[in-house]
């Protein structure tokens, strides 16, 4: 076993981890991050062979705008292609889930 990310000064658990392969041969690493204040964010780190993914997280899924079922919270995402060429993001959404799951369109 090797490990391949660490937490943040802020954070005090990672969770979640997915990983997927694209067509151009290199893969995606997507996190969700906690930290004490409940804070969760969703991330994602790149590699090239699969095994070693860069150390810059490349923030994904930002908060939806107040009221909404997203506003405090994104997490646990997961990436769908599909076979007309659009990909998505689905997640959770408020409280781990609560308020339901939901998906954005990946703009590359």
């Amino acid at each position: 076993a090797k490990k391949i990310l660490n937490c943040s000064h802020e954070e005090y658990r990672i969770g979640r981890p997915t990983v997927n392969s694209k067509i151009n041969g290199t893969y995606e690493l997507r996190v969700t991050s906690d930290t004490r204040k409940k804070e969760y964010a969703c991330f994602q780190l790149n590699s090239n062979d699969g095994v070693k993914f860069n150390s810059k997280r490349k923030r994904e899924l930002p908060r939806g705008s107040l009221g909404e079922w997203d506003d405090q919270m994104t997490c646990y995402p997961i990436r769908l292609d599909t076979s007309h060429g659009e990909s998505y993001l689905f997640y959770n959404g408020n409280n781990m889930g609560q308020t339901g799951v939901g998906f954005a369109k990946l703009e590359e």
